[in-house]
């Protein structure tokens, strides 16, 4: 619904009090504050002692800034304002003073909790895959478990372990950067590659390659 002012015509917001045009009253209400130079009345009139006048807006200027044109009438309280000064509301234009009493404080979105689970399983996978990797200059398992990756692949067992303990590292560091909000799909990534490059010495007896996986797609997948 809309209300027409009876002084210029225009279409006024149901919800609006004044007109946006002219500043007409639109409903039977407090009229829109005079412009106009008062004399205060004081105690001080009573005994003689003179007093200062209050000068109020310019006619057409602004209530809040008297040095600039006004170019709206506040639907709510009727004051004349500038272009800076005014806010939209519910289809209404309001000054800045009924804008703090009328309009809802924005609520400030929380920011995003850590990523603590993937963090923890990611870490363990980098442990594992690096406990493997060094596991290989002690165990006579793992070590057989080089010598073949050696025969299948041409990488040397030396190789081997160089390449698992660097992956073990990589994967302690996407596990730590994943738990940074807003860098889960980069510290994914890391997780991913270290630990299937981890499968080369052991893959962090494989469990550690699958926590890795399941920590990374955590990561990647958490809203």
């Amino acid at each position: 619904m809309v209300k027409k002012c009876s002084k210029c015509g225009t279409d006024n917001k149901d919800e609006a009090t004044y007109c946006s045009a002219c500043g007409n009253a639109l409903v039977a209400a407090k009229p829109v504050p005079s412009v106009k130079v008062v004399t205060p009345i004081t105690p001080g009139v009573a005994v003689g002692i003179p007093t200062s006048t209050v000068r109020v807006t310019p006619p057409g200027m602004c209530f809040y800034h008297t040095n600039l044109r006004a170019s709206y009438v506040c639907n709510r309280c009727g004051r004349a304002i500038c272009r800076d000064c005014a806010k939209a509301y519910a289809d209404l234009v309001m000054c800045p003073s009924c804008y703090r009493e009328t309009a809802p404080a924005i609520p400030t979105a929380p920011p995003p909790a850590p990523s603590t689970m993937p963090m923890i399983l990611s870490l363990i996978a980098g442990i594992l895959v690096l406990a493997c990797s060094l596991g290989i200059l002690v165990s006579p398992l793992l070590l057989i478990f080089a010598f073949l990756m050696w025969l299948a692949t041409g990488i040397p067992v030396v190789w081997v372990v160089i390449i698992g303990v660097l992956a073990g590292f990589l994967t302690i560091v996407g596990a730590l950067v994943l738990y940074q909000p807003g860098y889960e799909t980069i510290g994914s990534i890391i997780v991913f590659v270290a630990s299937i490059v981890g499968l080369l010495a052991g893959g962090g007896f494989v469990v550690g390659f699958i926590l890795g996986l399941i920590g990374g797609t955590l990561a990647l997948t958490r809203k």
